[in-house]
């Protein structure tokens, strides 16, 4: 069994035991870094409804990927 203390974060607890378990690290970093809210995606999802108004129906759809993704770098 490892020792957790009050004082350790979860990212600080993988950082430390990242050399016994660094496949598992490795996920716990990626697992943590999904948001633990909607809020995100709720963004998105407005965005593309700006994005795809009736003038701009037509737009191809990797048009609209690359708007989407080019506005969440800006946004970042």
């Amino acid at each position: 069994k490892l020792p957790f203390s009050n004082d350790d974060t979860l990212l600080g607890w993988w950082s430390k035991h990242s050399l016994i378990f660094p496949q598992l690290t490795l996920l716990a970093r990626s697992l943590f870094g999904i948001p633990a809210s909607s809020a995100t995606s709720e963004r998105v999802f407005s965005s593309t409804g700006r994005i795809l108004e009736k003038r701009r129906q037509l737009l191809n759809p990797d048009i609209v990927d690359d708007i989407l993704m080019i506005r969440n770098f800006r946004d970042a």
